[in-house]
């Protein structure tokens, strides 16, 4: 007999930034995993707990029940975040329950740790401190101050309306109670009842409460496990009954040591295991077109737009010149079909990425455009369909690339616009998808071409690493955690003309390095000391490679971050990384006389396990560039 099981992830205690959809049988459990990337977390520093969380129900004045699972959650002073599922004793346990979720807001991402395969699935997570308590609702109630589970904590009850569900409209709306007690120096719930006017309270507790900091090693990945990174869904499958099919999770609270082998302070983050022997090259010889010919492509994005759990196309076919934004959907099987043009014009743009702006949990696209047209922001409606929201930024302003992420600590993502020749903004987002607000960085003359988003000196709030052209110095810009930028924290050459930057942990030591495109000079990787400086820098490419767009993933899954650089006039180019950050293997691809690759993206689009490259080109078609068997040094 076949157990179903979905669950809808944004609702989940467990993996609250994971949807899964899972099932359950005698012959092994598979989870299938979907979630938008970049995560955002807004994380709670110095004041670290672990517990024991449940949830149940009763009848009003009854004993509780419990719904037969519990998880144990683990915080520590850094914010750092680990969640595990458990069964209580005899209660069969959810497909999901031999997966753990970490959330390091620190190296910059978050991790599900398979156990039973031995692998960790990687996702890049944008983490901002909370800073705000939630406001009070319409009609609240105080209930004063109390001692619950050893801490001080404030109660409040409201009501909450609940619409009727889609399949019967005509329902009324359902008022329910709820009852929250938080502490405020944990920032948390730590009791929460919800009263149904016709049915059992519904009662989520914190038991077994400890204000110890946690041991740092609960929140890296354990030593041996195989790293992956998913810039996509992905599908987790035990083949040996899995621990929720053999009954492993009914072994009570005492299950989890056996079933999540303790993490080792050996190895940091995302490194490889030295006692491994090297993962071979990768090749990307094999080309999928999206269009016929080379239009003026600068942009280009992979997302599951229609919830099917396949990466998407949007593509950008328009750089100084009005085209279409034109939406490539999967077929399931490798190959893509034109799905139409989102919006009804032609967009001049530099960057389109898909990012879910107004918590539906559906990808939306903001669009930077060149000077003389709108940035139009377009919401996803989850199946494939894109409507016009709004817009951000100023017609006039010429927008070379945008990037996404939560600056201002309030949850929401953020747009960051780099404007060539003109001042660059910080567009807020008011937690509806709508950007009226902006916070200026940089200069007003200064010639800003690319920005990327990173934590860079370990305060938890995400900097900005911002790209010059026309003989000016690149630099890092501190946030204040509030959307300021200041404090510049400088790269490269006093008077370069860089073009592409991109930013992830190279030499594995947890923090984020730089890797850069100086034209006429050559590529560089720069080191981050921890502090947002930037020392010696390490020469990967001469000055023969004019890299206009750089990308940094892993893309043999050997657990080391690699560089791919979009050329001009010659073939793209990946440099393997072979340990360190500090040494590289080039594997070349993708060359075509006279094309300029603008745009990047990874991501795993035939289902093999490995990344594929996406390419927005002009003088050249736009494709994927499928990855297979060993690549060739060059």
């Amino acid at each position: 007999m076949r157990v179903a099981i979905v669950l809808f992830g944004f609702a989940l205690p467990a993996f609250p930034q994971f949807g899964t959809m899972g099932s359950c049988s005698a012959s092994g459990a598979t989870v299938r995993i979907s979630f938008r990337a970049p995560m955002h977390m807004a994380f709670v520093a110095g004041a670290p707990y672990s517990a024991r969380e449940t949830t149940g129900s009763a009848q009003p004045g009854a004993e509780l029940r419990s719904d037969g699972q519990y998880e144990s959650v683990w915080r520590d002073a850094k914010g750092r975040t680990r969640r595990e599922t458990h069964a209580e004793e005899g209660a069969r346990a959810p497909c999901r329950s031999f997966l753990a979720m970490i959330e390091d807001p620190v190296a910059g991402f978050a991790y599900l740790v398979d156990p039973v395969n031995k692998v960790v699935h990687r996702v890049a997570l944008v983490g901002s401190p909370l800073e705000r308590e939630p406001p009070p609702r319409a009609g609240e109630e105080s209930l004063g101050t109390k001692t619950m589970f050893g801490v001080t904590v404030t109660g409040r009850r409201f009501i909450r309306t609940v619409p009727p569900p889609p399949r019967r409209p005509n329902d009324p709306p359902r008022n329910l109670t709820v009852e929250a007690w938080r502490s405020p120096e944990l920032k948390l719930e730590v009791y929460t009842k919800i009263t149904q006017p016709d049915g059992p309270e519904q009662i989520s507790a914190l038991k077994d409460l400890s204000r110890a900091d946690p041991d740092g090693a609960l929140f890296r990945p354990p030593a041996g496990y195989q790293v992956v990174d998913e810039t996509g869904p992905f599908v987790v499958k035990t083949g040996d009954g899995g621990p929720a099919a053999r009954g492993m999770a009914s072994a009570g609270p005492n299950r989890s040591p056996s079933v999540f082998p303790p993490a080792t302070s050996a190895i940091v983050a995302h490194t490889a295991d030295p006692a491994t022997s090297p993962v071979p090259l990768r090749a990307f010889e094999r080309f999928l077109p999206l269009e016929d010919s080379g239009d003026h492509s600068a942009a280009i994005s992979l997302g599951d737009v229609n919830g099917d759990v396949n990466l998407d196309v949007v593509l950008s076919t328009g750089r100084h010149w009005e085209s279409p934004i034109r939406l490539y959907l999967a077929d399931g099987k490798g190959g893509f079909k034109v799905a139409g043009d989102i919006g009804s014009q032609g967009y001049a743009s530099y960057g389109a990425p898909l990012v879910d702006l107004n918590g539906d949990g559906f990808l939306d696209l903001p669009v930077g455009t060149d000077s003389g047209g709108d940035k139009p922001v377009f919401f996803g409606d989850g199946k494939g369909h894109f409507k016009l929201s709004g817009s951000f930024g100023d017609p006039g302003m010429p927008a070379r690339n945008i990037a996404v992420g939560d600056l201002n600590g309030d949850g929401f993502p953020d747009i960051a616009i780099a404007n060539r020749g003109t001042q660059s903004f910080v567009y807020l987002n008011d937690g509806k998808g709508g950007f009226a607000e902006k916070r200026p960085f940089g200069g007003g003359r200064d010639s800003t071409v690319t920005v990327a988003i990173a934590d860079v000196n370990g305060d938890g709030k995400p900097d900005l690493v911002i790209a010059r052209r026309d003989g000016q110095q690149s630099v890092a810009l501190i946030n204040d955690g509030k959307g300021n930028f200041s404090d510049p924290r400088p790269f490269g050459p006093a008077d370069a003309d860089t073009r592409a930057v991109a930013v992830g942990d190279l030499n594995g030591d947890g923090y984020p390095d730089v890797v850069a495109c100086h034209l006429g000079v050559g590529t560089f990787v720069y080191f981050n000391d921890g502090h947002g400086n930037f020392g010696k820098p390490v020469r990967i490419a001469d000055a023969a490679d004019g890299f206009f767009s750089l990308l940094i993933a892993d893309l043999n899954r050997d657990h080391k971050l690699d560089i791919i650089g979009g050329n001009v006039d010659r073939p793209n180019v990946i440099f393997f990384n072979e340990k360190d950050g500090s040494s590289y293997q080039r594997v070349e691809f993708g060359g075509v006389a006279g094309a300029a690759t603008y745009g990047l993206a990874a991501g795993d689009v035939d289902g093999d396990g490995f990344p594929d490259i996406a390419v927005a080109r002009t003088g050249a078609p736009s494709g994927i560039f499928i990855s297979s068997g060993a690549g060739k040094k060059k």
